[in-house]
């Protein structure tokens, strides 16, 4: 019954119906503008649909795991605060996971700055927040990284553009897209209070239920002049730099909470 529930309440959420429109339109996009240019669509599988399936599944084990194994605890406010997150970082720039890590790294910053100044604030991020907050976006960053690095295995759209000189460029451009439900504990309070069904389990002296987060990932790989392989590598290193960064900061910010609020 549980099972059910985390489903129905996932397939609920705005986000995953996105990323599938996203997907959708993303491949409706490529095959046009492959006709338009060559005529006829180079590649006409719909393989960003079968990778948003694919990866999903991967990524809800992958991710769960780790969200479990370190105790990933977001207040029921993250779980709207993070799609008004989506929307805006749609605005910036069309989705990608930078956009989406900025406007996360930004929240979480405010964060730290004013905690305990603005109610706003210290209801959406409590003390408890904030080491899983960066514990969920180190694991975007994850997925993003394995992604990027998988599509060293996947076909690259080309395009043609002209260049300074009236010269045509080929271009390759590649983009996987993923929604996937990440597994996660929210403090009991508000939503078993407006869910009374919901079920709510305990850990120490602590009420929690479980949640299936929507995380929406998309990483893209522009190819001009040089190697996709070479690319892509680039690409990875400063992902890893990314990840590297992360890490230190959810061993900080750990520390930072437990000599604040202890």
């Amino acid at each position: 019954m549980l099972i059910l529930k985390l489903i129905g309440s996932y397939l609920l959420t705005p986000v995953l119906w996105l990323g599938i429109l996203y997907v959708i339109i993303s491949y409706n996009q490529r095959i046009n503008k492959e006709r338009k240019q060559f005529r006829v669509a180079i590649n006409k599988d719909f393989y960003e649909g079968r990778n948003f399936i694919k990866y999903g599944l991967f990524f809800f084990v992958m991710g769960s795991l780790i969200s479990m194994i370190l105790g990933l605890t977001l207040p029921t406010n993250s779980v709207y605060i993070y799609q008004i997150l989506i929307v805006l970082a749609f605005l910036i720039n069309g989705f990608s996971t930078t956009s989406m890590l900025l406007v996360m790294t930004a929240a979480g910053i405010l964060e730290l700055v004013v905690p305990r100044f603005i109610t706003f604030f210290g209801d959406v991020f409590p003390e408890i927040s904030g080491p899983s907050w960066l514990l969920l976006i180190f694991i975007s960053i994850l997925a993003d990284y394995y992604l990027t690095r998988n599509m060293k295995k996947h076909p690259l759209s080309p395009r043609i553009k002209s260049g300074k000189r009236g010269r045509n460029i080929a271009t390759y451009l590649g983009r996987e897209t993923v929604v996937f439900p990440l597994l996660a504990l929210i403090p009991s309070g508000t939503l078993s209070s407006t869910l009374n069904f919901w079920p709510v389990f305990n850990i120490g002296n602590q009420k929690f239920s479980l949640i299936l987060f929507p995380i929406f990932i998309s990483t893209s790989v522009k190819v001009i002049k040089r190697a996709k392989e070479r690319v892509i590598q680039d690409k990875l290193k400063n992902t890893e730099l990314l990840l590297g960064l992360t890490f230190v900061l959810i061993v900080l910010t750990k520390f930072m909470y437990k000599t604040i609020f202890d």
